[in-house]
């Protein structure tokens, strides 16, 4: 495998984790609100990362 690859995974398997220190504690007005009319809340984009990662890997997020 590629070091790019290697790098590359090993880079977005802390993403989870990232996220979670830096969102945690988090006014709702943060968290619930989209960023533009229409657009998507912080909330909506951490979840939508999570089903991907379940969806990819479920020993990711502990399912």
């Amino acid at each position: 495998m590629s070091s790019f690859i290697v790098e590359t995974t090993a880079l977005l398997e802390r993403t989870p984790e990232l996220l979670r220190t830096l969102l945690v504690g988090l006014p709702e007005a943060w968290t619930g609100t989209p960023d533009i009319d229409g657009g998507w809340r912080p909330r909506e984009v951490v979840g939508h990362l999570g089903i991907l990662l379940r969806r990819d890997d479920p020993s990711a997020v502990g399912g």
